[in-house]
């Protein structure tokens, strides 16, 4: 992905008590984003890449170099999200969610660590909690430098937008977020979730194989539904170039449209931040 460092004229680090900051953190990279609640408008967008083998460590030194050169991270935000790219997380529904039980949920479906907090989102629309893990040393960390983070898991905000934003959508719908690693795939079916899972690849064959084997498995023709991407793809990418020959419907799935944009987001591929721009938005 293109590195990006945008920040409209109208960014006043001054005015900071009327922004949302969302950061979103994985070992791939880290990218952020500012809205202004009185305007509704995004008007900074950012993104680093970084290299392979990159390790937690690595992100610490990163970000304290970061903060050094953009001090403007530092300041005393209306709401700061933090989006996680960790696929350590269970849905639960609420009839069935109790608080005492988190570590029990999680425990069922991934290995947790000492170190690791449980934290959990509520996602409305689906009357469902999405229970997480987070490493206590990012925890720790992004308190030094922040107050009342609120955490927030990358599948909570898509589910959460992909629910509010095709209440019309009939038949069936399959939204794929491509990472640098793990693929995410939430099919609806007559705007019901029938599946949320993410699988981990090493090359563009193997997520081609996750999205086949997801439409093989719900009897879903490869013509005839509709394919969201999103993530680290575009119409030039190889893996977009190889998904068109076996797959008929593909868009790029856009951010919310309800909000106004700076004009610089006209230079970036919007699709490739979709968790993290929509995170500002969702009731989480």
């Amino acid at each position: 992905m293109i590195e990006y460092n945008y920040f409209d004229e109208t960014f006043d680090s001054n005015q900071s008590n009327s922004y949302i900051l969302s950061i979103q953190l994985s070992l791939d990279g880290f990218s952020f984003c500012v809205f202004d609640e009185i305007a509704g408008k995004y008007i900074a967008l950012g993104n680093k890449e970084f290299p392979e083998k990159f390790q937690t460590s690595d992100f610490f030194k990163f970000f304290d170099n970061f903060i050094k050169k953009e001090t403007w991270i530092t300041s005393k935000f209306k709401k700061v999200n933090c989006l996680l790219d960790s696929s350590m997380y269970t849905l639960i529904p609420e009839e069935s969610f109790e608080e005492s039980n988190l570590k029990k949920y999680l425990e069922f479906n991934h290995s947790i660590s000492e170190i690791d907090e449980i934290h959990y989102n509520k996602i409305d629309l689906l009357n469902t909690y999405n229970v997480f893990s987070v490493s206590s040393d990012i925890t720790n960390y992004l308190n030094r430098y922040f107050t009342n983070i609120n955490y927030i898991n990358r599948q909570s905000v898509a589910i959460s937008n992909i629910l509010a934003s095709n209440k019309t959508m009939s038949g069936n719908n399959v939204f794929v977020n491509l990472g640098k690693s793990v693929i995410d795939i939430i099919v609806l079916s007559n705007k019901k979730l029938v599946m949320c899972n993410s699988f981990k690849f090493k090359s563009n064959t193997d997520a081609l194989y996750h999205i086949l084997n997801v439409f093989d498995k719900f009897r879903l023709s490869t013509l005839l539904t509709e394919i969201y991407l999103s993530g680290r793809v575009h119409k030039e990418s190889d893996f977009y170039q190889l998904a068109i020959q076996y797959l008929g419907k593909i868009k790029l799935n856009k951010p919310n449209q309800n909000y106004a944009y700076s004009y610089l987001f006209k230079n970036i591929e919007d699709y490739q931040f979709l968790n993290l721009i929509n995170s500002i938005q969702c009731a989480l």
